[in-house]
């Protein structure tokens, strides 16, 4: 056993001296990087080296099976030479084969610890469970605080890029994210000088940042999911409470039943779902208390409108008879620029008045004027009064001097226009039933014209007379409009 011994430490040495010290080291940092897009939509980030891009992995690729994408690179520290052609990594499983001599050569020159990029190909091994690397080049990189410190700096300036798209700055930010993860490995791992534990530690924390920065810019502003693993990727990772709640309340903001985030905001941030948003106690007490206070002075001002109105109605009706008075004096007159004056000013009285009583008694003495002026301007004045007795009375008046062949166009007219905005499906349904007792083309017509009403139930009682009137039993506007193009 001790002769086996020694015979394998001879070997060795003569492994190690038969070869002479690798050529430069190149910097990988320096190399030039690319955001590609992956067969299965994937985005990656590749290294170019002599010609071929590599994709950035981590080593741990090679405990799985995965060999899809065979073009691949990481970092790792460097343990030691298996003969006759494998490398074993420090701390790490996994195996990597080195059939070029030529590049073997070199690797008697590193130190247990070493920090080494390998690219190469990934196959299958023999038994099918895991992968290999075929080892195509490696090279050794600077020690792991200058190396980190300036991977770090390189991240930092490639995201200062204005010409980055998101999805490339989130594949650069979840970079900048494992090479803190690696960094953390690397501080547990760290062998040679342990006075860089905290030093390592920084630049772990300041790599997390940075990709975390970037990757917050770049997420949607409705991935409920991702702002809550970045929430807890801030927390975990840099321990920045309130960029964890912040991040928390966004995921809530976009998806309030959200079932991860709620249970967050309810069992670590004390907070309640309020009218459909997660607000703390203390906000929703006062919400409750402005709104209460809101609904009471809503409540004193329309208690006071509405007292108000009551003493202006009760003034407007005892004004009435000597308003009507006034008004049927101002038309008997024989001058037909007073009598024009006369009709109206009734009808300008009816439009604003809060007397219903006498908007509707002012309309009968405009339907029974035998002149054009008591229909436009008068009745069209009056059947925009805001109270649906008044206008219903005005629709009425309307429809009868419709019925006056002299009156005729221009009472359609005004019923036209007044149909067209009418709120009111009941108001409007007054002067439908008497076009529908006129029956005439004009007055389908004017209730075609009606159909632009932008009101569906004034609409629809607009087609039920259109119906009663033709007998057809069409029930849309636009079937109505292209049947009246035909039939008009």
């Amino acid at each position: 056993m001790r002769i086996g011994i020694f015979a394998l430490a001879a070997q060795l040495a003569l492994f190690y001296f038969a070869f002479p010290a690798h050529a430069d080291s190149i910097n990988v940092d320096e190399l030039p990087h690319n955001v590609i897009q992956l067969p299965n939509g994937d985005r990656a980030e590749v290294i170019l080296f002599h010609g071929v891009n590599y994709r950035s992995v981590g080593p741990e690729i090679l405990t799985s099976a995965n060999d899809s994408d065979p073009d691949v690179c990481f970092e790792a520290k460097f343990d030691s030479i298996v003969i006759p052609d494998k490398i074993k990594l420090f701390g790490l499983q996994g195996t990597l084969i080195v059939e070029d001599r030529d590049i073997l050569k070199g690797v008697a020159e590193f130190k247990r610890g070493d920090n080494v990029w390998f690219c190469g190909s990934l196959r299958k091994t023999t038994e099918g469970k895991t992968v290999e690397l075929l080892v195509a080049d490696l090279q050794k990189q600077l020690p792991d605080l200058e190396r980190y410190g300036k991977r770090i700096q390189r991240f930092e300036k490639r995201l200062t890029d204005d010409m980055l798209n998101r999805d490339e700055r989130l594949v650069i930010a979840e970079s900048a994210i494992d090479l803190g993860h690696r960094i953390d490995q690397d501080q547990r791992l760290t062998i040679n000088n342990f006075g860089d534990f905290d030093r390592l530690a920084a630049l772990s924390k300041k790599a997390f940042e940075v990709g975390l920065e970037n990757k917050e810019k770049s997420l949607k502003s409705d991935d409920a999911d991702g702002w809550f693993a970045l929430g807890e990727q801030w927390k975990e990772l840099v321990h920045k409470v309130p960029k964890y709640r912040n991040a928390v309340l966004k995921c809530l903001e976009i998806d309030p039943e959200h079932a991860r985030a709620s249970r967050v905001a309810q069992d670590q941030f004390g907070m309640e779902k309020f009218e459909g948003k997660w607000q703390r106690r203390e906000d929703i007490d006062e919400i409750v208390k402005n709104k209460k206070e809101d609904q009471a002075r809503i409540e004193a001002a329309n208690k006071a409108r509405v007292e108000k109105e009551a003493k202006d109605r009760e003034h407007s009706v005892a004004e009435r008879p000597a308003l009507l008075n006034t008004a049927q004096i101002a038309l008997c007159t024989s001058d037909p620029k007073r009598r024009d004056g006369a009709i109206r000013s009734l009808g300008e009285a009816i439009e604003i008045t809060i007397d219903s009583g006498f908007g509707e008694q002012g309309v009968d003495i405009l339907a029974n004027l035998n002149d054009p002026a008591a229909i436009f301007p008068g009745l069209d004045l009056a059947i925009k009064n805001k109270s649906s007795d008044v206008r219903r009375s005005a629709f009425e008046a309307l429809v009868f001097r419709s019925s006056i062949k002299e009156d005729q166009q221009i009472a359609l007219g005004v019923l036209t226009d007044a149909l067209k905005i009418e709120k009111d499906a009941p108001t409007a349904k007054a002067g439908i039933e008497g076009l529908v007792e006129l029956g005439a083309k004009p007055a389908i017509g004017t209730m075609i014209a009606g159909l632009s009403n932008s009101e569906a139930p004034v609409r629809d009682e607009i087609i039920e007379g259109l119906k009663s009137a033709t007998k057809q039993t069409l029930a849309t506007k636009e079937a109505w409009v292209e049947w009246w193009a035909k039939n008009k």
